[in-house]
């Protein structure tokens, strides 16, 4: 894409590096790219400042995404989904199996969790991606 980085171009980009990954290895060792270190935040004070969560909380706090649900609801879907999109995989009869890496659909889903009702104006698309390319490590792909 040529646009500003966002929350969906992210996460479609963490789910084509997921898909690159051995699962099992990435998720016995806990693999911070894969989980964005989602496991560890319960573990941490309650609330990680780095990392995914930190980089959803950074969201929040500037009400760029939805704040009606918790933060620890919105966690809760994001590992679900990107757990059980690669553990389902395996699982699923090839003829209903999606083709490929499904990065967009897992996103898609992502996204609408987390997404505000309203849209964002131009100063706050800024501050998405601003706090975008802050977080990511693959700026590469997000350009």
């Amino acid at each position: 894409g040529t646009g500003p980085a966002d929350l969906r171009t992210l996460l479609v980009a963490q789910v084509r590096a997921s898909c690159r990954r051995d699962l099992m290895s990435a998720l016995m060792l806990r693999d911070a790219d894969v989980l964005g270190g989602l496991a560890r935040a319960a573990e941490e004070r309650g609330l990680a400042t780095t990392g995914f969560v930190g980089y959803l909380v950074a969201l929040r706090e500037q009400g760029l995404i939805d704040t009606e649900r918790t933060l620890a609801e919105q966690v809760t879907v994001v590992s679900s989904m990107f757990i059980g999109y690669f553990a389902s995989a395996p699982m699923t009869p090839s003829s209903l199996r999606v083709e490929g890496c499904a990065a967009e659909i897992v996103a898609e889903t992502i996204h609408r969790m987390l997404v505000r009702r309203e849209p964002l104006t131009p100063a706050e698309r800024s501050a998405m991606d601003a706090a975008t390319r802050a977080y990511a490590t693959f700026d590469e792909e997000l350009t």
